[in-house]
């Protein structure tokens, strides 16, 4: 029993030692915040392939979902790099012309998201926007390239230089969220729109008046 005992202590104290090894406290640590910075940047990308596939649909009332589906796919595959420039390009552009549908007894509708601001303020949120790909490619492509987990040297730098980087970019983390949060209520006033009742009356009205016309 005394044996028993006595083994079962031994094996708090190596798991104390264990947890207390300077190097063992360093490398969770740096593994923490290396998820973090990662799981960041991997929700940016989510949010910026969701306004690339829907900032700007044009179309038949009844093709939307084919359109919105096709987006969807067109973007799916993109890494940060493609969509953060896609979304620059295309937010601080002018609205795109409203195609019409080859049926004329369809019903036309277009959604465009843009956000107004002079050419200093948009070459600006490009820059800021680019320099988080940027920060995304030297976690991804260098730093964890040369990290070794095994020194305490190594995980303390790059601790540093993850807390450097997460207050960096949270600003514009901060900022395309507050950028799909807009969009999101837009989308949805469209959506309510559509399905009320005034707008089903203007199409019938218009459909009659076009009958009229035709006559």
């Amino acid at each position: 029993m005394n044996s028993a005992k006595d083994n079962t202590g031994s094996k708090d104290r190596d798991r104390l030692t264990t947890r207390g090894n300077p190097v063992e406290v360093a490398r969770d640590d740096v593994l923490r915040k290396i998820g973090r910075n990662v799981v960041n940047f991997q929700k940016m990308e989510a949010m910026l392939k969701a306004l690339n596939a829907q900032q700007s649909i044009t179309g038949s009332l009844g093709e939307l979902q084919v359109l919105l589906a096709s987006a969807r796919k067109a973007v799916a595959k993109k890494t940060m790099g493609p969509l953060a420039e896609a979304f620059v390009n295309s937010v601080f552009s002018a609205a795109p012309k409203v195609r019409e549908p080859v049926d004329s007894r369809e019903v036309a509708v277009s959604f465009s998201f843009r956000i107004e601001a002079d050419q200093l303020i948009a070459e600006e949120r490009k820059k800021a926007l680019r320099a988080v790909v940027a920060e995304r490619n030297k976690l991804v492509h260098r730093w964890l390239a040369g990290f070794d987990p095994h020194s305490k040297e190594s995980c303390v730098q790059l601790s540093a230089k993850l807390d450097a980087q997460h207050a960096s970019v949270m600003p514009e983390f901060e900022a395309l969220r507050g950028i799909v949060a807009v969009f999101k209520e837009l989308r949805a006033e469209m959506v309510r729109c559509v399905a009320s009742d005034e707008f089903l009356t203007a199409i019938s009205v218009g459909r009659a008046s076009e009958s009229d016309v035709n006559r």
